[in-house]
């Protein structure tokens, strides 16, 4: 007798949030290596990161499946964006400590709340931070032109990720998933518009350099 399999919107945004979220990290890492890390802003990776770390940690605490699928891998991935950002602007060291200093505040709120049984100590720093997550890599991009390092797709991923976990957080009625998704959406389109502005912006400069005459 043949099983019938609903399709659910939790079932459905469940997939494809961690999916958008994890598959986020692979273009930029891909790109730090092809292109260097020009325009990259290490905080917003080592942020994401440390908000694996969090998001994991909640995911386990509030039976998230979703979350602790998506932030374990994110987290590895991130950690390899760090890495390269590191070595190609030759500042390693400085961005492992910060890391790493990081990384255990972020470990010490996990012991708290698992021994005090309370999920808002995991809960209210994994929002907060992840509202402002996007905001490193934006205002790097409003203040500088050079784009060569940032990784377009990896934006646009992140763009439909936060609009995927916003719908998953509405329909399984988790309002810390909510709440930094909404605000991240803004975050994340306005890098992608910037990031097209001045790659058009690059490319007709270009353009405008060559000889009339198309003679080097």
């Amino acid at each position: 007798m043949s099983q019938v399999i609903a399709i659910t919107a939790p079932g459905v945004l469940g997939i494809t949030s961690p999916a958008l979220t994890m598959g986020r990290g692979a273009p930029q890492a891909v790109r730090l290596v092809r292109s260097g890390a020009a325009g990259v802003s290490v905080g917003t990776w080592i942020q994401a990161l440390v908000l694996a770390e969090l998001w994991s940690a909640y995911g386990f605490l509030a039976h998230v499946q979703a979350e602790v699928v998506t932030n374990i891998p994110g987290g590895v991935l991130a950690i390899v964006i760090v890495v390269l950002v590191g070595r190609r602007t030759s500042t390693t060291l400085r961005v492992l400590t910060l890391t790493t200093v990081l990384g255990a505040v972020a470990s010490t709120l996990i012991v708290l709340s698992v021994v005090s049984r309370a999920q808002w100590i995991v809960s209210v720093p994994a929002v907060v931070g992840a509202v402002g997550l996007y905001l490193p890599q934006l205002i790097k991009l409003i203040r500088y032109t050079e784009v060569a390092g940032v990784s377009l797709m990896s934006w646009v991923i992140a763009f439909f990720a936060t609009g995927s976990w916003t719908a998953y957080g509405i329909v399984i009625h988790k309002l810390p998933v909510v709440l930094p998704n909404v605000v991240m959406i803004p975050s994340a389109l306005g890098i992608v518009v910037r990031v097209c502005l001045l790659r058009r912006r690059s490319e007709t400069v270009r353009v405008a350099a060559l000889p009339v005459d198309g003679s080097a």
